[in-house]
Order: C-alpha cells, then sequence, then structure tokens
C-alpha cells in the first residue's frame, strides 16, 4: 500500500469452481477481508445461483442435508457418502425448480453452508448432476450417469451475493446476469 502498510490476505473472499462464472468479492483492505470472510463464515452472506441440471427433481423445492467429507478414492475430491474420509461438515443447500423441458431443469440454488463443490455434490446426490459436470456424475451404488446435455462447460452460474458493507454497514447486493455460453444452452434446451 502507499502508506507503507501491508495486507496480509488481500484480494479474494470466497471461491468459485473453475468453470463456474458469475459474482466474486474482492477485498481491497485487511480489515474489509477479514470482516467479509466472518460475514461468508457465520452465513451471513446471501448467496443465490443458477443451475441447469439433469432432470426434474420431483419436489419443486426441497433442502438438501448432507455433510461433505474427503472421498475416499481421490483425496482431492468430496463426497457426502456416509464413509467419506475425514471429519464430515454440514452442508446445507436449498433448491427451487424454476423451470424445466421434462429432462432438464433450470434452478436456483441457495447454499446455506459453503463447502467445496457443496452444490455439485448435492445435486448429484439427490439425482440431478449438473450439466457439464465431468467429475461428480454418481451416486452410492448407482451407475455414473452421462451427461447428454452438450453444455459447454460446469452450468453453474453465481448470479446474486448480498452482505453488509464492511465499513459503511450498508446492504449491498450484486448480481450477474447469465453468460452468453449459458444464455444460448439455455435456448437450446428451450428448443
Amino acid at each position: 500500500l502507499q502508506d507503507g502498510s501491508e495486507i496480509r490476505r488481500p484480494g479474494v473472499v470466497h471461491r468459485l469452481d473453475r468453470d463456474t462464472s458469475g459474482v466474486l468479492v474482492l477485498a481491497k483492505t485487511q480489515e474489509a477481508h477479514e470482516f467479509l470472510k466472518e460475514t461468508f463464515h457465520t452465513r451471513e452472506a446471501k448467496k443465490t445461483y443458477l443451475a441447469f441440471a439433469y432432470g426434474v427433481p420431483k419436489e419443486r423445492n426441497g433442502t438438501i442435508d448432507l455433510s461433505i467429507g474427503r472421498s475416499r478414492q481421490d483425496f482431492r475430491l468430496r463426497s457426502a457418502q456416509p464413509k467419506a474420509k475425514g471429519t464430515l461438515r454440514e452442508a446445507i443447500t436449498q433448491y427451487e425448480v424454476i423451470a424445466d423441458n421434462g429432462t432438464h431443469s433450470l434452478m436456483k440454488i441457495y447454499p446455506q453452508t459453503g463447502r467445496t463443490h457443496q452444490i455439485r455434490i448435492h445435486l448429484t446426490e439427490i439425482g440431478h448432476p449438473l450439466c457439464g459436470e465431468k467429475v461428480y456424475r454418481q451416486r452410492l451404488f448407482k451407475p455414473a450417469l452421462v451427461d447428454k446435455s452438450g453444455a459447454p462447460r460446469l452450468a453453474l452460474h453465481a448470479a446474486e451475493l448480498g452482505f453488509v458493507h464492511p465499513a459503511t454497514g450498508e446492504e449491498m447486493r450484486f448480481s450477474m446476469p447469465l453468460p452468453v455460453d449459458l444464455q444460448k444452452f439455455l435456448a437450446r434446451l428451450r428448443k
């Protein structure tokens, strides 16, 4: 910084998976970073994702409450299986089906916790993996679902993010429309 002080942990407050598009939060100061990290940790930040999934859930609105740990097959991956390695951490995802074409669904996803790959794992565990998903496509004791959707990438978009501003205390809400590749994918699914 110009005054000679150093930010110990500037920048990204939370992460998105590599192929996920959307809103991301960056902090400019150490104080803002610490405040925003705590906001995410205490679940005060409100996140809304748009997700294109295989199939149509029986319930149009639901809550997925499956703890997540490390995969037994690959230490780099996560799992919601009962015998996942390490400490299982609480993971809760709410969803709402907003459109479907009979074979695929467009959902609003409201993660209540922020575990790595949470949305991807949870949707697969209820039998509706994300379109374009290459890693999490198999439920316990079930064959892996083949993705025939033609999605250009992982069809997950961080559409909205809300939190209290660290300096002013003002309620902030940011949104980002679907990017062009997912807009085209949506148009193709509508046909």
